[in-house]
C-alpha cells in the first residue's frame, strides 16, 4: 500500500521508494541552514533523498536555484515526482549521479547535505535503508573535501551528524580548509543526552556561534525553540 503523502504548509511529498524516510532530521536541517533570501543565488543538496531539504531551501531562498544529487533509483524516482508537484519546480535540477563523479562549472552560496552516518552501527537489511543511512557511499571527509571546491569565497557547508562524531568532523572539516562557523547541539528532551549536531563550515575562519535546541520538553511537548524554528513548514504550528 503507498504511504499517505506528508503534507506541509507550502507543499506535499512522498518517500514511498526511498530508502530514507522524510525524518526530523532532515526538517531540522533544512530549517536550520543559513538562508538570506536576498543574496542567496546557487544551492546544492547532496545526497537528496526525497526532496525535502531540496524544498525546503527552494522555499525559504525564492531567488536561488537549487541542485539536487543522488544515485539511488527510488530517491530519484520519490524526489523527481516531489519536484514536479512543487510551486518550484522551474527552480529545482535533479541530478542522477554520485557526488565524487558530479562536475559543475559553477559554485555554490550554499552546500546542505543529511549525510548517512551510521558507521558502527549494525546495517539495515533492507538494501535502500542501509545504504541511505549507512556511511560508506559518502563520508563526511570526501564530503567535506568537495564541497570546499565548490564553494563560493563566503559559502557555507550545512550539514547535521550525530553529537559523538563531533571531534571528528571539526578535526576532517579543518583538514580540507573549512572552518566552523556556526553550531547547534540538539537533544530530544532536557533530561537527555545530545544526539544530533547541525554544523555549519565556511572558507572563512572565524567565530563559531553556539546555539542549543530541545525537541520537546519533559512532558513530550514540543518547544518554542522547535516550533519557532519549523513553523514556517509543519501544518500543525
Amino acid at each position: 500500500m503507498d504511504r499517505k503523502p506528508f503534507r506541509f504548509k507550502q507543499f506535499a511529498m512522498t518517500d514511498a521508494r526511498c530508502g530514507m524516510r522524510i525524518n526530523t532530521d532532515g526538517v531540522l536541517l533544512g530549517a536550520w541552514a543559513s538562508v538570506v533570501p536576498v543574496s542567496l543565488r546557487r544551492i546544492l543538496d547532496v545526497g537528496c533523498g526525497c526532496g525535502i531539504i531540496a524544498l525546503m531551501m527552494a522555499q525559504r531562498a525564492p531567488y536561488a536555484t537549487v541542485e539536487a544529487i543522488d544515485c539511488d533509483p527510488g530517491a530519484i524516482s520519490a524526489a523527481a515526482a516531489n519536484f514536479a508537484s512543487s510551486p518550484w519546480v522551474e527552480r529545482i535540477s535533479l541530478v542522477d549521479n554520485t557526488f565524487e563523479n558530479y562536475c559543475s562549472s559553477n559554485k555554490f552560496d550554499l552546500v546542505v547535505s543529511n549525510p548517512p552516518f551510521f558507521t558502527e552501527a549494525l546495517k539495515s537489511p533492507e538494501v535502500a535503508r542501509a545504504k541511505a543511512r549507512h556511511e560508506g557511499e559518502l563520508s563526511f571527509e570526501a564530503l567535506a573535501a568537495r564541497a570546499r571546491s565548490m564553494l563560493t569565497p563566503d559559502g557555507r557547508l550545512a550539514v547535521i551528524l550525530p553529537a559523538d562524531a563531533d571531534a571528528r568532523i571539526i578535526a576532517a572539516a579543518t583538514m580540507h580548509a573549512i572552518y566552523p562557523r556556526r553550531h547547534c547541539m540538539v537533544r530530544t528532551r532536557p533530561d537527555l543526552p545530545y544526539v544530533r549536531s547541525l554544523w555549519e563550515f565556511s572558507p572563512e575562519d572565524g567565530k563559531c556561534d553556539e546555539e542549543v535546541l530541545t525537541i520537546r520538553n519533559c512532558s513530550g511537548e514540543l518547544t518554542i525553540e522547535y516550533k519557532s524554528l519549523t513553523h514556517e513548514f509543519h501544518i500543525f504550528l
